[in-house]
């Protein structure tokens, strides 16, 4: 028998079934056992944890505390006290902060952080209930065991909050500074660009609700950040050399007629800096405006025409034109900047020029073309046989120059009207005779021709004028006068067709109580006035018919009216040659008045004379004061008294005085006008009382001794007059309103002191 191999693998020894189940049974004994056991440790726990989660109903588990504050198996109103107890001193207590070596202290409640208490228990109520059974059995474990401290729930007033924590801005930021380019040295350099700090105080807000809601007094560090600069020193570096080149010298500007101003290094240096965005350079454009803008004020003009006029030595002479020059200041600064910025050293303005409407040019050529047609004056001729010559320099004299831009020719030449006239009178003096009218006068009752017509030879100036402006300005060399006889409207022949059969005006001013030296004056005014006739539509002049009133001419010294050598400004009565002919004017003036006559000059006097308004015809207000003065005198003015003849007829002015009246008549041929005055009139307004007080004045003109009073004190007032003169149908022919103020008088007492 061969004894069999060894198997390589392990023998399995088979068990009979028998012991396996006894085995079997025995196992499933100690299983059931240890299950037992297990089961009833788990049901012991389960019931002691349950019993414990009982007794603790609507408390906080065993263990649990807030930021230190003990709570263990509180109520939630029991915690809510024990809370805010435990807080309350903590909330009153600084925190620190720190920063950069430096310590800042705050309390929670000046940061308007404060404890949310009731948010705060739900979460110490909350710990142990949520979960699975298993993770709420470890968090009681941990509780009862080792104690589990919570943090607090805290709120922020955000207002509050972070204004206090802004308050430390101004300790802790601060602003990136960019470097820039400092200009002040000989050269531009780099000013390096310095980092900023940034706040953040939204961290650092944080890190303190941490350290609130756990109570801890640890320092919290501020939390900032680190800030860039916009512009770098690199950034800059690569403008520099631009800077370096522009500020190099001096920028030249160069303006029209060789002007040139210049921007020095300094100047150059205000002028330029970097652009928005720090890297490139700029140009200050309105400091740039200001400079261009202060050469433009130095040399702009307008364009300004050239001029031709006579100068002092009788010959033409020329003031140059000149061209407008303006300068661009929008242009110009453009190129100043541009010029700058690319290192130029030369520039110019943008001017322009504009030539005036009259150049030099043609004043020249005007010139030229007048002098040349005068330079040989001009030869006049008249009548059969006469001549003259107007010379190269009385033309010159004479010429008118008018600058005509923009007309086809640049000047316009005439010659001056009066100039050429008084050329024309002196020429032809010994020819012309002055055409003179007729004069009539009454001698006797009869109409008598006391001057005799004469026709007049007469150059007609105005033609003349005209022919001789035209022959010069043409380039002849003569002209032809124009003669003119004026035959006299009325001849000496006329009187006995000229007829006066009405008495149109009269009035009547009494004179007797005058001394004998103006009774003289009065009768010679009379018989030099006496009998003028006037013809249609002319004007009688009393100073034309009078003459001189001197001695030679019949005047003696009398009493009038003068001016106040004591008062100047003032008038007084006193002596004077010819005192007393106003008394003939005013008579006249009266008469004229009622005749209707239209006045072309009229004066009263400076204060009211009684005796012109007691006669026939007088009213006070109605008189006219005269003073005739020698011609070319000096002395004072003359006063005259003129009235129109409207009527159609011839009319005279007959004057008689017989001691006692100078009656006035004005006589021609009833037009069948009526004359009236306002019921009311005259109207006297404006009453001014007189000085009642006597004033005694030397006279040389009276003997020693004598005495003689020549003014009453009486008022002073104005007086208004309305006339009105109708035709036979009762048309308004003319309305006169006369209206007079006169000054009040004194008793004045001439005392003679004359030989």
């Amino acid at each position: 028998m061969v004894a069999a191999a060894p198997s390589r693998f392990p023998r399995t020894r088979v068990i009979p079934a028998a012991e396996s189940q006894t085995r079997l049974s025995r196992l499933g004994r100690i299983l059931t056992t240890v299950f037992a056991v297990v089961a009833t440790v788990a049901l012991a726990t389960i019931i002691g944890f349950s019993l414990y989660a009982y007794g603790h109903q609507d408390r906080i588990y065993q263990g649990v505390s807030v930021g230190g504050v003990d709570l263990s198996g509180m109520t939630r109103t029991e915690a809510t006290d024990a809370l805010s107890q435990g807080y309350a001193a903590y909330l009153n207590t600084p925190l620190t902060l720190t920063y950069n070596g430096e310590n800042y202290a705050i309390t929670s409640n000046q940061l308007g952080i404060s404890v949310d208490t009731t948010a705060t228990i739900d979460r110490a109520l909350e710990y142990g209930r949520t979960g699975s059974l298993w993770s709420r059995s470890q968090d009681w474990a941990r509780g009862l065991f080792g104690g589990t401290d919570l943090t607090a729930v805290v709120n922020p007033d955000s207002q509050v909050t972070d204004t206090a924590l802004l308050t430390l801005t101004a300790d802790v930021a601060r602003s990136p500074r960019n470097a820039t380019i400092d200009w002040s040295g000989d050269q531009p350099v780099v000013v390096p660009d310095i980092p900023g700090v940034g706040y953040d105080y939204g961290t650092t807000r944080s890190l303190l609700m941490s350290r609130i809601a756990s109570q801890s007094f640890a320092p919290v560090a501020i939390v900032t950040t680190q800030l860039g600069a916009d512009v770098t020193s690199d950034a800059l570096a690569a403008t520099l050399p631009s800077a370096e080149a522009i500020t190099a010298s001096a920028l030249t500007i160069t303006g029209a007629e060789g002007k040139s101003w210049s921007l020095d290094q300094n100047q150059m240096k205000s002028l330029i800096s970097l652009g928005a965005d720090g890297t490139t350079l700029a140009v200050n454009s309105d400091a740039i405006g200001k400079f261009v803008h202060g050469i433009a004020d130095g040399v702009e003009r307008p364009s300004s025409d050239a001029e031709l006029f006579v100068g002092s030595d009788g010959s033409l002479q020329i003031v140059p034109s000149v061209q407008s020059l303006s300068v661009d200041e929008q242009k110009s600064i453009s190129e100043i900047e541009s010029a700058i910025l690319t290192g130029d050293k030369n520039v110019a303005l943008i001017v322009g020029q504009k030539d005036p409407q009259i150049t030099t040019e043609m004043a020249t050529a005007s010139m030229a073309s007048i002098n040349d047609k005068l330079k040989n004056g001009i030869a006049i001729k008249w009548g059969e046989d006469g001549n003259g010559v107007i010379t190269s320099a009385d033309l010159m004299a004479a010429l008118i120059v008018t600058p005509t831009p923009g007309e086809k020719e640049p000047f316009a030449f005439a010659l001056s009207e009066p100039v050429v006239k008084g050329y024309i009178d002196a020429i032809t003096a010994d020819y012309q005779v002055e055409p003179k009218e007729a004069r009539f006068r009454l001698v006797d009752g009869v109409v008598t021709a006391v001057e005799k017509g004469q026709t007049g030879i007469v150059i007609n100036v105005d033609d003349s004028v005209a022919r001789i402006q035209k022959a010069v300005m043409s380039g002849y060399s003569s002209s032809t006068l124009k003669v003119t006889k004026v035959k006299a409207k009325y001849s000496a022949e006329d009187a006995s067709a000229i007829k006066l059969p009405d008495v149109l005006g009269e009035a009547a001013t009494p004179y007797y109580s005058s001394t004998e030296a103006r009774k003289t004056n009065v009768e010679r005014a009379v018989d030099l006035e006496n009998g003028w006739l006037v013809a249609p539509g002319d004007v009688f002049s009393y100073d034309d018919t009078m003459g001189d009133v001197t001695e030679d001419n019949g005047f003696v010294v009398g009493l009038g009216i003068l001016a106040d050598p004591n008062n100047p400004g003032q008038v007084m009565t006193g002596p004077v040659v010819g005192g007393g002919i106003c008394q003939v004017s005013t008579t006249i003036f009266q008469s004229a008045f009622w005749a209707g006559m239209p006045f072309q000059e009229r004066y009263q006097h400076n204060y009211w004379i009684n005796s012109y308004g007691t006669g026939e015809g007088g009213m006070k207000g109605l008189d006219a004061m005269v003073n005739i003065e020698p011609e070319g005198s000096t002395e004072a003015m003359t006063l005259d008294m003129k009235f129109q003849n409207t009527t159609e007829n011839w009319i005279a002015i007959e004057l008689t005085a017989d001691g006692n009246y100078v009656t006035s008549r004005i006589l021609g041929t009833d037009q069948g006008w009526d004359v009236s005055v306002g019921d009311d009139d005259p109207v006297i307004s404006n009453i001014v009382k007189p000085d009642e007080n006597e004033i005694r004045q030397d006279s040389p003109e009276l003997p020693a001794g004598e005495t003689r009073q020549v003014e009453t004190a009486q008022d002073g007032f104005d007086t208004s007059i309305t006339r009105t003169v109708t035709d036979k149908s009762g048309n308004v022919v003319d309305v006169y309103v006369l209206t007079s103020s006169y000054a009040s008088t004194v008793n004045r007492v001439l005392v003679g002191t004359g030989t």
